[in-house]
């Protein structure tokens, strides 16, 4: 079962600088208590080097930044193998210590951009300076020849202006914009009147498709599995470049590990499925005896998702399920066929 695993996403922190509107973990300029210590973190690793795994680990948080010994953990999972990168907002971050980080093992990095301009990014992120801090982080990532994609949530707010933020991604100089369609967790709960609804959802990805057929900058969907409903059958993995597009990965292919050990399918599925400090740090073996992680490797039964002929391409988010009524294995409302 852990062999399915390509990418695992770890909270390292939660502690954060900002006050982003959307943040599933409600993130806060403080201290947590019980998070993994350093100890603990690279026997996790070690547990999955040793069944021949080699994940992609997302370093994240909260904001990664925040923990001293970082450098650390991305040299162990690099020294293992694991293609390794960072997810942040720049708090703090010099050129010296990024180039740390990549001499350690980072390869890739994803700063968020919330906005076409500096307005509307600062106001979605709660603090005045974050688009400077954003811009700041990917100079010194130009500098030290970083790669870099953009993240963008995508909301009402932000919908109408995906050609520009394609094309801001683009002139700056990313490797490729991350669409993340916003799912109403965490702090993010209080903006259910900014998800998109089903027709909005589907208008967008008719402006995905077009923006995606020009070829400038490879795109990528967050949450919005059921794009691929729109799409014919993959001949194949797609070339460096190109764009990219999955169904629901969450608990399959993709994992989420919290600043205090929690297993989650996904960031935004909260959902504790067992903690790797009751396994001894042996991530596979608390992996495996999740139930929930079971069940999200078999097909959907219930409702318009399990009825669904692309349900096993798509499978329907199961985070915006779990928003919607508490039910992880239910339909996703964002769907047109809801």
């Amino acid at each position: 079962m852990i062999e399915a695993l390509r990418v695992l996403a770890w909270e390292v922190t939660r502690r954060c600088p900002m006050c982003c509107a959307h943040c599933r973990g409600a993130s806060r300029d403080t201290d947590y208590d019980g998070e993994l210590s350093a100890g603990e973190g690279l026997r996790v690793l070690d547990s999955i080097a040793a069944r021949n795994v080699r994940p992609l680990i997302i370093f994240t948080g909260g904001e990664a930044l925040c923990r001293d010994d970082l450098e650390l953990l991305v040299r162990r999972a690099a020294g293992h193998g694991f293609p390794c990168a960072l997810a942040t907002c720049g708090h703090g971050l010099t050129e010296a210590r990024l180039r740390a980080l990549g001499e350690a093992g980072v390869r890739m990095l994803s700063v968020s951009l919330d906005g076409p301009d500096a307005g509307s990014h600062d106001a979605f992120r709660g603090v005045p300076g974050a688009w400077d801090r954003a811009m700041r982080t990917i100079g010194l990532a130009k500098r030290v020849s970083l790669p870099f994609q953009i993240n963008t949530t995508v909301h009402k707010g932000t919908a109408p202006h995906l050609r520009r933020m394609r094309d801001l991604a683009r002139t700056l100089g990313a490797a490729r914009l991350d669409l993340f369609f916003l799912v109403p967790v965490g702090r993010g709960r209080a903006l259910t009147e900014r998800c998109l609804t089903a027709s909005e959802t589907e208008t967008c990805f008719t402006e995905i498709q077009a923006l995606d057929a020009e070829g400038c900058l490879p795109l990528h969907l967050t949450c919005a599995p059921q794009f691929m409903r729109r799409l014919p059958a993959p001949a194949g993995r797609p070339k460096p470049g190109q764009s990219s597009f999955n169904g629901c990965l969450a608990g399959v292919r993709f994992a989420f590990l919290s600043h205090v050990g929690d297993l989650q399918p996904c960031g935004f599925l909260d959902i504790p499925c067992g903690n790797v400090r009751d396994f001894g740090c042996d991530f596979p073996a608390a992996y495996e005896a999740s139930e929930t992680f079971r069940r999200l490797t078999e097909p959907l039964t219930e409702g318009c998702c399990g009825d669904c002929p692309a349900m096993a391409r798509c499978r329907g988010c199961r985070a915006r399920a779990y928003a919607a009524d508490g039910n992880p294995f239910g339909p996703d409302p964002s769907c047109l066929r809801f």
